[in-house]
């Protein structure tokens, strides 16, 4: 990816600085990218840079190669879509590298403010009756979770300080929420609408 010039406005961007290792050797990490830059004379330049959900909550490593040199930056823990990481560099080429985070979307896990969400999909009669289960986390941790009797559709089951850690607080943490998904059965049995038409007179009733 090539870096463009920034305009030299104020921006709503959030900026954030971190450290850069000017080995000139340096070890690449599992899922870290190279990054090209043209040596080209510019004070500022930007680039976007995609992370995972994964490397929001770990924090992540890419490499950027200026002026021959390949340079280690650190992309902290707890960056949003939108956040500016700011690289102050003292090169030929470049004063200040900015980094604009793009999170790329998960197939099972999504992310509002510092809080971590997963569907759980429930059978009717255990979202009726109440059920435990075990959900898996985005570190891989299995989370028991108590479903209570009657929880609706859409209801969230909070697990506290199981989130993504907080950009701008090192202590803060957010919470990790299951939520509620009552998958209706298919290909009902005779003895099985029998039971819901029991169940159907039953309410008409106020039994």
């Amino acid at each position: 990816m090539i870096g463009s010039d920034i305009p030299g406005q104020r921006t709503a961007h959030r900026t954030f600085s971190v450290a850069v290792n000017f080995k000139t050797q340096v070890f690449l990490i599992q899922c870290s990218e190279v990054i090209e830059l043209l040596d080209q004379p510019s004070l500022k330049k930007e680039l976007e840079v995609e992370v995972t959900l994964e490397e929001v909550l770990f924090g992540a490593k890419r490499v950027v190669n200026i002026d021959g040199k390949r340079l280690q930056i650190s992309i902290p823990k707890g960056v949003e879509a939108g956040s500016k990481v700011h690289i102050k560099l003292n090169t030929k080429t470049i004063k200040d590298l900015y980094l604009n985070i793009i999170v790329k979307e998960h197939l099972e896990f999504s992310r509002k403010k510092n809080n971590l969400y997963k569907n759980i999909d429930l059978l009717v009669t255990d979202a009726a009756l109440g059920v435990s289960v075990t959900v898996t986390d985005l570190e891989g941790e299995s989370l028991l979770i108590t479903i209570p009797p009657e929880t609706q559709n859409n209801t969230e089951i909070k697990v506290p300080h199981k989130g993504f850690p907080s950009l701008t607080d090192k202590e803060s943490v957010g919470d990790f929420f299951g939520v509620v998904r009552i998958v209706l059965p298919e290909k009902l049995s005779s003895a099985e609408k029998k039971l819901f038409q029991q169940l159907k007179k039953l309410r008409e009733k106020g039994e």
